[in-house]
């Protein structure tokens, strides 16, 4: 389970980690659409954001 904060607005949501896959840098972390619209408009595509667990 983890925590992802949008690091411009602090919006926050838990995650559920179903899948390491090999992104790559930048790209920490892939998040489902619902998952992602809790903490930014999905049409933003990708935004910095803060992990903890």
């Amino acid at each position: 389970m983890l925590t992802v904060t949008n690091d411009l607005t602090g919006a926050t949501t838990s995650c559920t980690v179903d899948d390491r896959e090999a992104a790559g840098y930048p790209r920490v972390v892939d998040m489902s659409p619902q998952g992602f619209a809790q903490i930014a408009s999905t049409s933003q595509g990708v935004v910095q954001v803060t992990i903890s667990w």
